[in-house]
């Protein structure tokens, strides 16, 4: 029989044709527009491999379906609490790769486990925040620091009984948090037992999370005398602080991270601008490292080698003034995937002890300055070490105000986001003192304006 083939009629029987419905595919901006971050975030998780695959068009576009969309809704809200690291953060990336792999069971048992473990963090800090108000109450002079007399502790005995490092207990004075007498005649630390009680709640608070800079808040106004309110007093920045982290109000973090709400920044259109640029070096504060939160690991013998330089590494180099020589972790930032290698700016008055760790573990370090760091000369010597020509600033307001009055920014830039969050602290972006008699406001000259996804607005100065 010639001709098309044709289904015979089946008497009494109507016949129906099914045509499958067409699929209705999304692009990367409608999925960025229904989550409400950059289209750069959501590129950025496909490369960090947090999607299932992404099929192309003909042309190379990204075609996203509804089951992506839902996906990314979950890595999205997912992400805002895994920086807190440890357990939280496998267990929120373990969710994201069940709903991947499309076993949303497995994720739904993750995402009960996550709620717990930030509930515990929660209760953990609150512990924590009542047994310092306890020992503060009822200790008589706990915040006095103890006589170096017989029956005080060295360090190595004191890390011991308290289950801490030797590097913990120096940063914490470093830092401030407490002031060890000396023995007159080998100058070795003597801890007494006010000394220890001290120390122990700072290790208490430190593993509830608390920032460095929100205990020393706290421990300053503890030494002064005053022994009510501590809980707020952890939970409240100064305004005389130059960065703020979120650990710095740890109890109001943690508790909009179980309400999963407040103001976090986009961080994937953040660095989708900082491209923009095509730094050779980062800028970073020393205290944006120290409060960084997240878990650092302990020092391995990888420290003390020397790291292989890898031919054609456009990455960026991390550089950190550090003139008082307080970061001891840098097995643990140099080998970050964001940048090749990392140098230190120290002056004359860097203890040549933290010169020695440094030259140890070939960290490499600039001296320029006499008590603090000379940012013009040091960045002179990078430019000629390393021929440096672009130099990005990620830090606080201190630091960015300080490069300012020095004549050394070339453009600053500003990215506004539509989000109101008032507080009686605000912190200024370029912190410095007031303008003395003579001195001149700094002029800025208006290169571009830019209106982002999510109404973020990102403003562009040179400066004159």
């Amino acid at each position: 029989m010639k001709g098309k083939w044709r289904m015979p009629a089946i008497p009494g029987r109507r016949t129906r044709t099914h045509r499958k419905a067409p699929v209705k595919y999304l692009r990367t901006s409608d999925i960025a527009r229904v989550i409400g971050v950059h289209p750069n975030t959501v590129r950025l998780y496909e490369a960090l491999g947090f999607l299932p695959p992404v099929p192309r068009s003909p042309a190379g576009y990204r075609l996203f379906t509804e089951a992506h969309l839902e996906h990314i809704r979950v890595v999205w809200m997912t992400l805002r609490c895994t920086w807190l690291g440890g357990d939280i953060r496998r267990t929120g990336l373990g969710l994201i790769e069940s709903s991947k792999l499309g076993n949303l069971e497995g994720a739904l048992d993750k995402a009960h486990y996550l709620l717990a473990l930030v509930r515990s963090e929660m209760a953990q800090a609150e512990a924590a925040a009542g047994s310092l108000e306890r020992w503060a109450r009822e200790t008589p002079g706990a915040a006095a620091a103890g006589p170096a007399g017989v029956g005080c502790l060295r360090i190595g005995e004191v890390a011991m009984r308290l289950n801490v490092t030797t590097d913990m207990l120096r940063n914490w004075e470093r830092n401030g948090l407490v002031r060890i007498r000396r023995h007159p005649d080998n100058g070795y630390r003597l801890y007494s037992g006010a000394d220890i009680d001290r120390i122990r709640i700072i290790r208490m608070l430190r593993q509830a999370r608390y920032s460095t800079m929100s205990i020393l808040r706290m421990l300053r106004l503890l030494d002064s005398g005053q022994r009510d309110g501590l809980r707020q007093l952890l939970n409240t920045p100064s305004p005389d602080d130059d960065v703020y982290y979120a650990t710095d109000r740890w109890l109001s973090t943690l508790t909009d991270l179980e309400r999963v709400s407040g103001f976090i920044p986009d961080l994937g259109q953040f660095y989708g601008l900082v491209a923009h640029w095509k730094e050779d070096a980062t800028l970073v504060g020393a205290d944006t490292l120290l409060s960084a939160p997240g878990e650092v690991p302990q020092e391995d013998q990888k420290a003390f080698e020397r790291p292989a330089r890898v031919p054609g590494d456009t990455r960026p180099l991390l550089v950190v003034p550090d003139s008082r020589g307080r970061i001891r972790s840098w097995h643990h930032w140099r080998t970050q995937p964001y940048w090749r290698e990392a140098v230190v700016l120290c002056s004359r008055i860097t203890p040549v002890d933290y010169l020695e760790y440094l030259r140890h573990r070939h960290v490499d370090y600039i001296i320029a300055g006499d008590d603090h760091v000379d940012f013009r000369a040091a960045l002179e010597e990078i430019n000629t070490r390393y021929g440096v020509k672009v130099v990005r600033v990620d830090s606080g307001g201190t630091l960015n105000a300080v490069l300012l009055r020095a004549g050394l920014v070339s453009e600053v830039s500003i990215l506004v986001y539509p989000t109101i969050v008032g507080g009686a602290s605000p912190s200024s972006i370029f912190r410095a003192t007031d303008l003395a008699a003579g001195e001149n406001a700094i002029d800025l000259r208006f290169v571009h304006v830019g209106q982002l996804e999510g109404g973020a607005v990102w403003l562009r100065y040179d400066v004159k």
